[in-house]
């Protein structure tokens, strides 16, 4: 009885450490930002952000005084909320692995794309935002988590990691928001997808010709629209 009790307790620690990994905390605190976000009405990837958003970048994910006198007043909540929720958590992510492998001495994972991965925890990164994504509340915030999932393909540093786990993530991220978005939301991620790095992989493109097909509701002249589309890896080829 005794031994069934242990083996419960570290079957339970060792999900509890799964579920809380520097990639699960992270993709936490950057939902929270989208929900922020929607509430506040405000898209992720708007106009009057962006300087802003700029400004807290390159002063190391602080709201600052300068940061927060560019602040018009009814944006300081949520700038404050991008400093501590969104870019603090991202930086710390990757600077914790950089000061390992930049050390006099690094671990040997530091050389091996597998280790470096699981170290990062980017499978709990983009896992918990998808899972976010599912139980989004109201378009806005759905826009803003899938805004956040696809901010990392387009950093140089996603193609230092192979092309499976991308794709993977890639795919399962489209899977998920094919189901819950419009048809002309669809094309508009379609379209940036082929604007990043990893363009339209090969397990996007399969959920994006099975969505142009089986999807209900689509006029032929929309199905032909995706299924043209998607024949571009990149959007200038």
């Amino acid at each position: 009885m005794r031994a069934s009790l242990l083996l419960v307790a570290l079957l339970t620690a060792s999900s509890l450490s799964a579920a809380t990994g520097p990639g699960s905390k992270a993709a936490s605190r950057h939902a929270r930002f989208a929900r922020l976000l929607a509430s506040s009405n405000i898209r992720f990837h708007s106009a009057e952000l962006e300087k802003l958003v700029v400004k807290v970048n390159d002063d190391e994910c602080k709201f600052s005084n300068a940061v927060g006198d560019a602040t018009p007043e009814r944006l300081a909540p949520v700038i404050k909320g991008y400093a501590s929720d969104y870019c603090r958590p991202w930086m710390e992510l990757w600077d914790d692995m950089f000061k390992v492998c930049d050390s006099d001495h690094p671990p040997e994972w530091c050389d091996d794309e597998s280790k470096v991965l699981e170290q990062l925890d980017l499978d709990g990164y983009f896992d918990g935002l998808i899972e976010a994504l599912r139980s989004s509340r109201g378009d806005l915030e759905r826009e803003n988590l899938f805004d956040m999932i696809l901010a990392p393909f387009s950093a140089h540093v996603i193609g230092d990691f192979g092309k499976e786990p991308p794709d993977r993530w890639a795919t399962e991220a489209v899977r998920t928001y094919v189901g819950m978005a419009s048809f002309e939301q669809v094309v508009d991620v379609t379209k940036r997808f082929q604007n990043t790095w990893v363009g339209l992989t090969p397990g996007v493109v399969e959920e994006l010709d099975q969505y142009a097909q089986t999807a209900d509701g689509l006029t032929p002249d929309q199905r032909e629209e995706l299924a043209k589309l998607i024949t571009r890896r990149f959007s200038k080829e």
